[in-house]
């Protein structure tokens, strides 16, 4: 009878143990599961050795695709730094979102974009794209041109990265600023 008894409290014991250990299996959706999750990332481009642009930002998301390439996504923003061949930076390009395609090898910045060409313009839009392989950048949408002495509204532009030669689409409105006068011309 203690043999049975004792039988008996071992088994309830490991089956108690074992229902109370179960394991909950989690499984991640295919989209998942393709997703790579990388936080405060710099990615540098160069050639020949000479930086041309700095990317970073605080997180990337990059979802393989089909034939090999990928989609990186930066769900909470960008900052860019163009540079020249004397690796002066030329210009910082900032948005709150931005994809990018890895077969086009095209930036889409979205929500906030603000593109300062150092010392000498802003531009603000909602949406820039920016085409890697021919170095330009671009977009339908409204953009306000910010210079020293004057502001450009249009509907679109295009440009190269290093800022060398632009294009303003259908310009709605020139505004030039007038230089204050200085405190000499007050008093005479």
């Amino acid at each position: 009878m203690k043999q049975f008894s004792f039988l008996y409290i071992v088994t309830f014991l490991l089956i108690t143990y074992s229902c109370s250990k179960q394991e909950v299996e989690e499984y991640l959706s295919e989209e998942e599961a393709q997703m790579e999750v990388v936080e405060s990332f710099t990615t540098i481009y160069s050639d020949s050795a000479v930086v041309k642009v700095r990317f970073s930002g605080p997180v990337m998301w990059r979802k393989e695709g089909a034939k090999n390439s990928s989609d990186q996504i930066f769900p909470e923003g960008i900052y860019v730094e163009f540079f020249d061949q004397n690796q002066n930076i030329t210009g910082v390009l900032t948005s709150k979102y931005a994809i990018r395609n890895d077969k086009e090898k095209k930036v889409i910045v979205s929500d906030s974009v603000v593109w300062n060409i150092m010392d000498r313009e802003q531009f603000e839009t909602e949406e820039l794209t920016w085409d890697e392989s021919s170095e330009k950048l671009y977009t339908n949408r409204f953009v306000t041109i910010t210079r020293a002495n004057e502001t450009i509204y249009a509907h679109g532009f295009e440009s190269d990265q290093n800022f060398t030669y632009l294009k303003v689409n259908a310009p709605e409105a020139f505004i030039k600023m007038e230089d204050e006068p200085s405190d000499n011309s007050r008093t005479q």
